[in-house]
């Protein structure tokens, strides 16, 4: 964080001199104003935090990225794994849940994690995985800390909407971990955490039946609301990080802030949300954002990404 905004600083000063220049008013040979000084943001260490991402898009250094591959791994030996096997044949789905759940809560070794994993993702058990796998370094536990959860709805929903499907997912972990059951403090239900008001305001847009709050945990239901809910918001605010603002804060909200902040640039803007909340709810979509595209062999300059220039 510190290296990105004295560079943040250096930059202004660049921008500055550049003005100075244009009026011929500083002088060529003035340090501040070497050319050789420009490019602050190449060579910084660019990891993947919210910070090293914004380093790896403003130093243009994210464009190409090797896809790192789900594959599937082979059973373990032993009683436990063969029981699984066994439950699944049997058509007894929850007890084979509730078996891999157990053993992935004990698992000793990288081979079972990701037999374990694997399964469990199948079932549509992603928050134990991600739970597991998020804190590990391990380039190989990626696509299990960031799972492409409920991909055959979220995909079409999301092109349906002109939608980059990983904005989708990204959002989906950060408000839920991809479980569909859960409801917040606040009272927001599911996937994409929609509240019901929100819900039932958006549901004859899309002709979706919503006789009651409960069916916002239905995944389908949940993420056609949500996904029509935040490209209302793109086409409102025109710009990612303004549509996740709101998402989490309300438009109205959002309409306040951009009152007060009207003439600072958007990652400034981040960081000025007065809410500490939202602030941080930014931060970590726009995060698993770029770290969805990288896993999946997608360069994170894009029409969406916003603070590449």
């Amino acid at each position: 964080k510190y290296l990105f905004w004295r560079a943040r600083s250096r930059e202004k000063l660049a921008e500055e001199c550049k003005r100075m220049e244009a009026e011929q008013t500083a002088e060529t040979h003035n340090d501040v104003c070497n050319m050789e000084n420009r490019n602050f943001f190449d060579g910084l260490p660019a990891d993947e935090s919210y910070y090293g991402y914004l380093i790896k898009l403003r130093s243009k250094s994210g464009n190409s990225s090797e896809r790192i591959a789900l594959s599937v791994p082979e059973k373990p030996e032993g009683e436990q794994y063969e029981r699984i096997e066994v439950l699944l044949q049997l058509g007894l789905r929850d007890d084979a849940i509730a078996e891999i759940l157990e053993s992935l809560r004990n698992v000793r070794t990288r081979s079972e994690f990701f037999y374990l994993a694997f399964m469990a993702m199948k079932m549509d058990q992603y928050k134990n995985v991600i739970s597991y796998a998020e804190p590990k370094k391990d380039r190989e536990l990626l696509p299990y800390s960031y799972p492409l959860g409920y991909w055959n709805t979220v995909e079409p929903a999301a092109l349906s909407k002109n939608l980059d499907a990983h904005l989708v997912a990204a959002l989906i972990r950060e408000e839920s971990r991809f479980d569909p059951a859960v409801i917040s403090w606040a009272g927001a239900v599911g996937l994409m955490q929609l509240m019901p008001s929100t819900a039932h305001r958006l549901k004859d847009e899309i002709e979706i039946s919503l006789e009651h709050s409960a069916h916002l945990q239905d995944p389908q239901k949940n993420i056609l609301l949500g996904t029509h809910y935040l490209s209302q918001l793109m086409n409102e605010f025109k710009e990612l990080p303004l549509a996740i603002a709101a998402y989490n804060a309300g438009e109205n909200t959002l309409k306040k802030w951009l009152e007060r902040f009207n003439n600072v640039d958007l990652v400034e803007f981040i960081e000025n949300i007065p809410y500490s909340e939202t602030r941080r709810y930014v931060k970590k979509v726009l995060k698993s954002y770029w770290q969805y595209r990288t896993i999946n062999g997608l360069p994170i300059h894009d029409e969406g990404t916003v603070f590449g220039g």
